[in-house]
């Protein structure tokens, strides 16, 4: 199963940034797929979902005109989602990767998960109108979409997935869990001609994704993780009813880079998943499903040969399997246990399911000329005295018997899969080499400024409002999570009169400032170019939410910055967590998304003379200053020791930026960078460390990170965002170290260098250094990890996770 992301750089393949540059669609289809004899489900969307920010649509797309409406019957998004599914054909065919032409590609997806949601203001979202006067409906625009699938690419077989279809061009398939075996296919999905005139095809065996803070046991949204005998419970069952085809979702768990993640969503997408992100087996997960899968491939051929057993289910003989009365009544049963047969000359094939809470021994009449000796003397040392040939299933789970020998038990997990663990060994940190460390990683620091620099004034916008993130982003031509915004304000005249050159007092006690925006941001706040707090909404939703910010106690004191008689500078960092995936279903938007200050931005707090509380709306019509990106990013020319001449990075700045206007400087002078305290303030900070030797096939290398949030980068190529943020509820101790919602975050052996060069690891950390350098810098180390058979002379530390 294979996404083709529209939101890549460069739209679609040989993409033009750093990370896209070696890479080609083709050849991963080919090498990965094809020479190892796999064929190809290949989903083109446009739209995703797959928790990608946006679903995969680039930010741009509804940006190019207000009247768009996405996944609607509007004309604006259909002229665009045409012209990415054209180019996208165009090129598999150019390369040949269809089966029409010997290619690997046996099926394509268009669209996905499009639900049949009524469009309640069709003149508001711009929708076709008929001829009639009528408007079009969801479901003509599935049609159209398959309609255009089969127009541009008429030779292979389309499918629409867990929504609305086009019945005559495409196949409806399914996305979920356990509902995919118990209801969708009973009632031959949702088109009603499955198992009828099309085939059962699972496209997503859901299995869970990570969001940042979640409690794995209560998450907020969806779910963590599920068991794999329950995954393995529900394939066996899917078989059972004649499926024909099932996609797992996710297998290999992947990690979101740049800006891919949706709103909330960890880097490490999951850590749950069959294949861990970093590529290495999840055991015991990986095993036993390789074994399920096993089977059903060897048993292909008499499942898809035979007429499909849905609703078929037979009468079992069963009895309570307590290991104590041995003399229970028999009983028969379809409710709660049944099997599902399946055979041609030489074979049987029985699933044998379980639904009650307890263990069950039941009775399977098998063929006595398919047993092969060693089944038959088995089978007979299993017979009970009174009845055929008996097995014990245990509670919620499925068997599978070939020819009377158990080959498959999704409840049972192989002890041997049980015996490994995750290990990891340091080899580097910011402390001094020492015998057993292989590497010395060796800091560089500076501050992101705080306030927007003069040189960057014709780089920004100045509105009496501050300028929506997207927007701003788009207009100046910058791809970033982050926005400047700054203003000026003064405090009440008689605040203002205070004599600053007295002691210390607070003239301002519990301030707050409150600040409108979007959920899945995060918004920092300096006055006067210093630190004074931060908030953040991390979930995975979206819509209008306010943030507020504690600011604590507002002192008078001109040598600490906070100058009385004039006007303050107050400077706000944005800093996107991500776009919500989903689109025009479950609530969500067919708009274009927003991002940073979107509203109002209030000033509170109780005036310390008379205790009166004293508020000021900051959008009031006073300017305020937009900037899209960061500005502290430097070439590493200006800070790296590496002696081979090749820059590590591009600054972000060198990119052609927009010029949004020739505007005049509206404040009077611009703060001096080495009056601010640089624990709080954002900070870049990078180090140089040389390639340890290890077996990219067993081993990875990680970078254990615990203090801050913001991007990291590995020798120009984006690692995406990292965040120290533990599992809610949860605390950081010796006792449970490892609380956080992510820590470790792989650096991919394809992105290291292995000619002799140093490699360059880059950090934006919004929360600069905190308790100072050494502090920060120690919660950086360099670690290689394996999954390993637990011996008593092992090397390195266990930790609790299958998955890092």
């Amino acid at each position: 199963d294979e996404q083709i992301n529209w939101s890549l750089p460069g739209g679609l393949v040989g993409g033009t940034s750093k990370d896209e540059e070696n890479w080609e669609l083709a050849d991963a289809i080919w090498e990965a797929a094809s020479n190892h004899g796999f064929f190809i489900h290949i989903r083109i969307g446009p739209y995703q979902c797959a928790e990608y920010s946006y679903g995969g649509i680039p930010e741009w797309v509804p940006l190019t005109n207000p009247k768009m409406t996405m996944r609607r019957p509007n004309q604006y998004w259909m002229d665009q989602m045409e012209i990415f599914v054209s180019s996208t054909i165009d090129y598999l065919t150019l390369h040949k990767l269809w089966s029409d032409q010997g290619g690997p590609i046996v099926l394509a997806q268009i669209e996905n998960e499009l639900g049949d949601t009524d469009i309640k203001s069709p003149q508001e979202d711009h929708v076709i109108q008929n001829a009639d006067g009528t408007y079009a409906t969801q479901q003509d625009y599935a049609s159209w979409c398959g309609a255009l699938a089969q127009r541009l690419q008429p030779n292979v077989v389309w499918t629409m997935c867990n929504g609305l279809t086009a019945n005559n061009e495409t196949i409806n398939t399914c996305n979920g869990n356990s509902d995919c075996w118990s209801n969708w296919i009973v009632q031959h999905g949702q088109s009603n001609l499955i198992q009828v005139t099309q085939p059962a095809l699972w496209t997503e065996v859901e299995e869970g994704f990570q969001i940042w803070g979640d409690d794995p046991s209560n998450p907020s949204d969806y779910f963590w993780s599920r068991d794999v005998t329950s995954i393995t419970n529900d394939v066996m069952r899917w078989f059972a009813r004649g499926g024909s085809h099932i996609n797992h979702y996710m297998f290999w768990g992947g990690y979101n880079r740049e800006r891919m993640s949706a709103g909330g969503i960890m880097n490490a997408y999951s850590l749950e998943a069959p294949l861990c992100p970093n590529g290495q087996r999840h055991y015991p997960k990986f095993d036993h499903l390789r074994l399920c899968h096993s089977l059903l491939a060897e048993i292909a051929q008499v499942l898809l040969n035979a007429d499909s057993a849905l609703n078929k289910g037979r009468a079992v003989k069963y009895k309570i399997a307590n290991g104590s009365d041995d003399n229970s009544t028999w009983m028969v049963s379809t409710t709660e246990q049944r099997m599902f047969v399946y055979s041609n000359h030489d074979t049987d094939v029985i699933f044998v399911e379980n639904d009650a809470a307890h263990s069950v021994l039941v009775e399977i009449p098998i063929d006595n000329e398919k047993k092969t000796k060693q089944q038959k003397k088995r089978l007979q040392q299993q017979q009970d005295s009174s009845r055929g040939d008996v097995m014990e299933i245990r509670s919620n789970s499925v068997v599978a018997l070939v020819n009377g020998q158990i080959r498959f038990d999704s409840s049972h997990i192989d002890p041997q899969f049980l015996l490994y663990r995750r290990i990891i060994t340091p080899l580097g940190s910011s402390s001094e080499a020492t015998s057993s460390t292989k590497i010395k990683l060796k800091w560089s620091s500076w501050a992101e400024p705080t306030t927007i620099s003069q040189s960057n004034h014709q780089l920004s916008a100045l509105d009496k409002r501050p300028f929506e993130q997207a927007k701003l982003a788009q207009k100046s031509r910058v791809s970033s999570d982050y926005t400047w915004y700054e203003t000026t304000f003064s405090f009440p005249t008689r605040i203002s009169s205070i004599d600053s050159s007295s002691s210390p007092s607070s003239i301002l006690t519990n301030a707050k400032i409150s600040i409108d925006t979007q959920r899945s941001n995060a918004l920092t706040v300096y006055i006067d170019g210093i630190f004074v707090g931060a908030g953040d909404n991390h979930k995975h939703r979206e819509g209008n939410i306010t943030i507020t910010v504690d600011l604590g106690n507002i002192t008078a004191v001109a040598q600490e910055g906070w100058h009385n008689g004039h006007d303050h500078n107050i400077s706000i960092l944005s800093e996107s967590l991500g776009y919500h995936n989903l689109i025009g279903r479950w609530g969500a938007s067919t708009k274009a998304k927003e991002k940073g200050i979107t509203g109002s931005v209030t000033l509170s707090g109780i005036e310390n003379l008379d205790g009166d509380k004293i508020t000021q709306e900051l959008v009031d019509g006073r300017l305020w200053r937009s900037y899209a990106g960061l500005q502290g990013d430097q070439p590493v020319s200006l800070y790296s020791t590496t002696t081979s001449g090749n820059n590590a990075f591009t600054s972000q700045n060198t990119v052609k930026r927009q010029k949004l206007k020739n505007i005049p400087l509206y404040l009077e002078q611009e703060l001096s960078m080495s009056s601010m305290s640089i624990k709080n303030n954002p900070t870049w900070s990078v180090a140089e460390f040389e390639t340890p030797i290890f077996d990219p096939t067993v081993e990875s290398l990680v970078v254990d990170l615990t203090y801050g949030r913001g991007h990291l980068w590995l020798n120009d190529h984006d690692l995406g965002r990292f965040w120290n943020i533990t599992q809610e509820g949860k605390e950081v101790s010796s006792v449970s170290p490892d609380t956080y919602s992510q820590r470790y975050y792989n650096l991919p052996h394809d992105w290291l260098r292995h000619d002799g060069r140093q490699n360059v690891l880059k950090l934006f950390n919004t929360f600069g250094f905190g308790g100072g350098d050494d502090v920060f810098l120690s919660c950086i180390r360099i670690l290689l990890t394996e999954m390993k058979e637990v011996t008593n002379d092992m090397d390195g530390d266990i930790v609790p996770h299958a998955c890092v």
